[in-house]
């Protein structure tokens, strides 16, 4: 499945003008979290017309031409179903492909500016000033941070200190 959604993620990063590509992630990320179960389940329904989902599918694109003409496109090859799957898909991919790839940074709990500042000097440092900086927060962490970046991640949260020290007492 992930081959078909890069094939498309591809077909529609080559349509859209380079200036317009980080725009169309950012939508489609927007999109894609305030995507409902039903609408989902909607595009997957084999029962509903063809002609019910390209309508919905150009209703939710209706400000965005090139979008409209990515889910005619997907319409034309009988893929709408899959259109959920490309909204969810497209943001990383399109990141990857322009080399704008985000830190993630994961913390417990939201924190204050000057740690935010700390971080994204360590970021600037290590791997690049441009590098985007995507924050989450985990509650179920006991503490510490938690920085991956494409291949490379830094652990220093105390879940993985644990884990760490029971590992040692196991061996």
């Amino acid at each position: 499945m992930n081959r078909l959604l890069e094939i498309y993620a591809r077909g529609l990063i080559n349509s859209l003008p380079k200036e317009q590509v980080l725009f169309c992630a950012d939508m489609l990320r927007e999109m894609h979290s305030n995507m409902d179960g039903q609408t989902r389940d909607f595009f997957k329904n084999k029962t509903i017309r063809y002609q019910a989902k390209l309508d919905a599918a150009l209703e939710i694109f209706t400000d965005n031409f090139e979008l409209q003409s990515f889910a005619k496109t997907l319409a034309a090859n009988s893929r709408l179903d899959i259109l959920p799957d490309v909204i969810k898909f497209f943001p990383d991919y399109a990141l990857k492909f322009l080399d704008k790839t985000p830190a993630k940074v994961t913390l417990k709990v939201e924190i204050d500016e000057e740690i935010k500042n700390q971080i994204e000097n360590f970021i600037t440092e290590n791997y690049g000033k441009n590098t985007p900086i995507e924050y989450a927060y985990k509650p179920n962490m006991i503490g510490g941070i938690v920085i991956k970046y494409r291949d490379n991640e830094i652990d220093l949260s105390i879940n993985n200190k644990f884990e760490g020290l029971k590992e040692a007492l196991i061996n």
